[in-house]
């Protein structure tokens, strides 16, 4: 086991090492610099020294001539193990010595392990090594050229964050640095910039009180935010900043380092947008608000042609009974002068009918206004067919009628229902009135989902045409001479007042069916008598 000198300004260099070599079982003490390990050697009595180069104080070139002048210590092997620019120079140097030996950073592990025990097998120098006579001057050239390359570097580092916004300010907003890019940026030089207060020079407007962000800096060690300022001609800026705390030596706050990136095009893009999307929010809002009243307009519109066609409709069904009551009362005047007693009761019966003409066009506009209250209960549906049927015989005298019905009851309210099968049976007829067939069936259906009952009343008529068709539903639309156009919606009420729904299928000269189909809830299988 062997002692060893570790000697680096760096610590993470140092802890490298240490813990390569402890590996290898060697007694291991450390020195953060040439003045540091020239303290320590005497005390320690290394067998090996490995040690940086470049280092402050005392660099790695002066501790090696140390060494080599002290008769005490010019034995003692030196590694050096550093990075440098001028690798053959050193190489040179360093060969000018025995017992030297160069390893370049960063070396293979084991690379550094071999060479730590070809140095620890060597024989002791004698005591009289002289130094080499060109030391000196090889030396301050290696020197040089590595300061020279260290300069180069730092002039293109200087030079790219130029390219970049960056001032420093000191703990009182001082600033302290002005680089190019920030007098690009703000368009002040860095004279008129240095020593001024940072947000007074560029009166900036913090998304915080200026007393928080400091405080995040202290306890996070930067900060990121946006912040406004002003540049020397007046334009506002938006720029997206960070703010990094630099430590001194001692670890105490000693100054920011402000870094801001030019973000104005695009916040005034992000504010342009903002301002697009509220104008057609506005916009849209408008053409909703236009397309509503519109809509109302064209309600208002329908609902006064409506009206229009109604009152149209009634006029019509109206003056017919009227001019018949105008007709009988002229009639009845003239019977009465001219003493033929005999013609008034015929003439009075041709007013009653006027009459009654004009009450059922009444009673339907009334029926058709109103809503349809419901009365229901249990009835067997081929009975509300067969009352409906009765009313209609006359009507249908020259129709033959078949009835395939599902033996159940159903939930309704009986007299509006048969009301429904009276309208659709007298249209029927209308549209057979030389004969025909007319049928009436139901059956089940699961088409729509849950079980229904559907039930049908065909004709064998003229049929209906299929513009005309899509209108048959729409109160005061007719297609016969006489009516008020209002059966089918009245039906329509009806059926969908018990959660039914109507359609009609028709074909020109192919007949007509009327489909309504109900809800389980509507209908049921009979109950049984008991047996006697």
């Amino acid at each position: 086991m062997a002692r060893i000198l570790i000697v680096d300004d760096r610590q993470l260099n140092r802890y490298f090492l240490r813990t390569l070599l402890r590996y290898d079982n060697h007694d291991l003490a450390e020195a953060a610099d040439g003045a540091e390990a020239l303290d320590q050697i005497r005390s320690v009595a290394p067998d090996l020294v490995i040690t940086d180069l470049l280092m402050p104080r005392v660099d790695g070139y002066e501790l090696l001539r140390q060494l080599r002048v002290d008769p005490a210590l010019a034995g003692v092997p030196v590694i050096f193990y550093t990075a440098v620019f001028h690798e053959r120079q050193v190489r040179e140097l360093v060969g000018s010595f025995a017992g030297c030996y160069y390893l370049a950073k960063p070396a293979d592990p084991q690379a550094i392990l071999q060479t730590v025990r070809a140095a620890l097998g060597l024989h002791t120098l004698q005591p009289d090594a002289a130094v080499p006579e060109d030391f000196d001057r090889e030396h301050l050239r290696v020197l040089t050229d590595t300061l020279s390359q260290k300069v180069e570097e730092l002039h293109e580092v200087l030079q790219m964050q130029d390219l970049a916004n960056i001032l420093a300010i000191d703990l009182g907003y001082r600033i302290t640095r002005w680089n190019a890019g920030c007098q690009r940026l703000y368009g002040f030089a860095s004279q008129q910039a240095i020593g001024k207060i940072s947000h007074e020079l560029l009166k900036t407007q913090f998304p915080l009180p200026l007393s928080q962000i400091r405080k995040i800096v202290w306890e996070k060690g930067r900060w990121e935010g946006e912040l406004i300022h002003q540049s020397s001609d007046g334009r506002r800026l938006t720029v997206d900043s960070e703010w990094i705390l630099h430590r001194d030596s001692k670890g105490e706050p000693s100054a920011i380092l402000e870094v801001n990136r030019d973000i104005t095009g695009r916040k005034e893009a992000e504010n342009a947008l903002r301002e697009s999307e509220a104008r057609y929010r506005r916009l849209a809002e408008s053409l909703e608000e236009t397309v509503k009243r519109q809509v109302q307009e064209l309600r208002q519109a329908q609902t006064l042609a409506a009206l229009g066609q109604m009152v149209s409709v009634v006029a019509h069904e109206i003056r017919n009974p009227l001019h018949t009551i105008n007709l009988g009362i002229d009639s009845l005047q003239k019977a009465l002068e001219e003493g033929k007693q005999k013609d008034i009761p015929e003439i009075f019966g041709e007013i009653a009918h006027g009459l009654n003409l004009m009450n059922n066009v009444i009673g339907e506009l009334l029926n058709y206004a109103k809503p349809v209250t419901l009365e229901p209960s249990w009835w067997p549906l081929r009975s509300v067919v067969e009352q409906a049927l009765g009313i209609l015989v006359h009507a249908l005298r020259n129709v033959s009628v078949d009835l395939d019905l599902e033996q159940m009851e159903i939930f309704v309210d009986a007299e509006k229902m048969i009301r429904v099968f009276v309208n659709l049976f007298s249209n029927a007829a209308d549209a057979m009135p030389n004969g025909g067939n007319l049928k009436v069936y139901s059956e089940y259906s699961v088409d729509d989902g849950p079980l229904s009952l559907k039930l049908f009343v065909s004709d064998t008529g003229c049929g209906i045409s299929e513009e005309a068709l899509g209108h048959v539903q729409e109160p005061f639309f007719t297609t016969k001479i006489r009516g008020a156009g209002l059966g089918i919606p009245i039906c329509k009420k009806i059926v969908e007042a018990h959660d039914g729904v109507l359609a009609i299928r028709s074909k020109v000269n192919e007949g007509t069916t009327v489909e309504i189909t109900f809800p389980p809830t509507i209908f049921r299988s009979p109950v049984p008598e008991p047996a006697v």
